[in-house]
């Protein structure tokens, strides 16, 4: 599990922050894509493998055997799974937009479920709308988001997935589901970016100015649900 006190911007570093652990400290650090070299600077001229990175530095483990580094360079290291959370209107879709933009040598990937009712919503000719929402659809929704996650935790170095998740239970659950979908033997990375609670008359203010308002009534409910951050980060731990 990474440290919580990591910023966004460190872990979307140029090398990939994996798990704790290393010998030789990388200065400068090495590029994405060349995760095998050599070390200078006092450090034995042999070949190593990123394990870690930190806010400074980049840590390295000693690998003797030629065949394990080939092995580990052909294994994809798994996606960095970032859920935001946060009621409707925080600017969680904005957000991840923006991370796509900033960081576009990444393969970025953004999944929401409005994304999806909006497309389902399409065949009806009109945009998107609660008020003319068919609820029965939402079975359909959830089944095209499972799909679209499996999909990219094997092609995305980083998915964001831009829901509200205001319970932590069901975020744990859906925390041990991504867990369960891994087959190279390592559990993704997963952390929250928490939006924290603004008032209720900014949230209806921004809400008014979207395609698919979701009214001051579901906004008050979800301020109530809207939980401590820690709650979030213990949920998928």
């Amino acid at each position: 599990m990474l440290h919580r006190h990591l910023k966004i911007a460190d872990l979307l570093s140029p090398v990939y922050p994996l798990s704790t652990a290393g010998l030789c400290q990388l200065s400068p650090p090495p590029t994405w894509g060349n995760p095998t070299f050599s070390l200078p600077y006092g450090c034995p001229q042999k070949q190593y493998h990123i394990l870690s990175c930190d806010q400074a530095d980049c840590a390295a483990i000693l690998i003797n055997d030629a065949r394990q580094v080939n092995m580990l360079l052909k294994e994809k290291a798994s996606a960095l799974i970032i859920f935001t959370v946060g009621t409707s209107a925080s600017g969680k879709s904005t957000w991840a937009r923006a991370m796509q933009t900033k960081y576009s040598s990444l393969n970025i990937q953004v999944i929401e479920r409005d994304a999806i009712r909006s497309a389902l919503h399409k065949a009806s000719g009109k945009p998107f709308s609660w008020a003319t929402w068919d609820k029965a659809q939402e079975d359909r929704v959830q089944q095209l988001w499972e799909e679209a996650i499996r999909q990219a935790i094997t092609e995305a170095d980083v998915l964001i997935i831009a829901d509200t998740h205001l319970d932590p239970k069901r975020l744990t659950a859906y925390a041990e589901w991504l867990q369960s979908l891994q087959t190279t033997g390592t559990n993704p990375e997963m952390i929250i970016q928490y939006f924290s609670s603004i008032p209720l008359i900014d949230l209806i203010r921004r809400d008014q100015g979207r395609a698919n308002s979701v009214g001051g009534t579901v906004l008050r409910e979800q301020l109530q649900q809207l939980q401590p951050e820690e709650h979030y980060w213990r949920a998928v731990e």
